[in-house]
């Protein structure tokens, strides 16, 4: 199932009306509320019979299932990838260097979330998330997906194996594990994941 990027949307909406990119900064929840209340006069013009133990809707985005394709939106050059070391509480995050490849401008993306089970090598990993899946998804994504799907399953690790901080010798990518409610943004070596509960996003071309 492919899922709709209303972040994107907005943004549209505003370019077209001729707007600047701040201006999302002026919805107001009722606006929200008020589309919420469209979709379910449209739903009940459909008269399509619904179960009483229907369960409530989320108050926020789930985590897409593994294999499901979903939409991302990135500013590549607003999100700074020694600042995401900083962010991850890293006190020496000025001594990395940012290997690339490196996200530009606004893009939006196709993903999906994948288990290749275990790898002995950080190699045989990524030959195995090409071949079987795609092209891993660059590092900077990790922070478009935390900041759409702010709650976690907890279901394990989930990598953005596409980019590389290197400082000296130590070579590490970008990864989010869940923490109870909230997500635990890290980074961890190129020869840290070899357990079968790892994910890694893929990006569909």
């Amino acid at each position: 199932m492919q899922t709709t990027d209303y972040e994107a949307l907005i943004y549209l909406g505003i370019g077209h009306a001729g707007g600047h990119r701040k201006d999302i900064e002026c919805l107001r929840p009722e606006w929200f509320v008020e589309l919420g209340k469209r979709a379910a006069e449209a739903g009940a013009k459909k008269q399509t019979p619904r179960p009483n133990t229907e369960p409530p809707a989320y108050d926020y985005l789930p985590v897409p299932e593994d294999g499901e394709i979903f939409e991302l939106t990135l500013d590549g050059d607003a999100t700074d990838p020694i600042k995401m070391l900083r962010n991850d509480m890293y006190i020496d995050a000025d001594k990395w260097k940012f290997k690339g490849p490196k996200v530009r401008g606004m893009q939006i993306g196709r993903f999906k979330m994948v288990s290749v089970g275990w790898q002995p090598t950080f190699d045989a990993l990524t030959m195995a998330l090409v071949a079987l899946h795609g092209a891993p998804a660059l590092g900077q994504w990790r922070e478009a997906f935390k900041k759409k799907y702010a709650r976690p399953d907890n279901k394990g690790p989930i990598g953005f194996t596409g980019s590389e901080w290197v400082n000296g010798q130590n070579i590490r990518f970008p990864y989010l594990r869940g923490q109870g409610n909230s997500w635990y943004s890290n980074f961890i070596s190129v020869n840290g994941p070899s357990t079968d509960d790892w994910r890694f996003v893929v990006e569909i071309i």
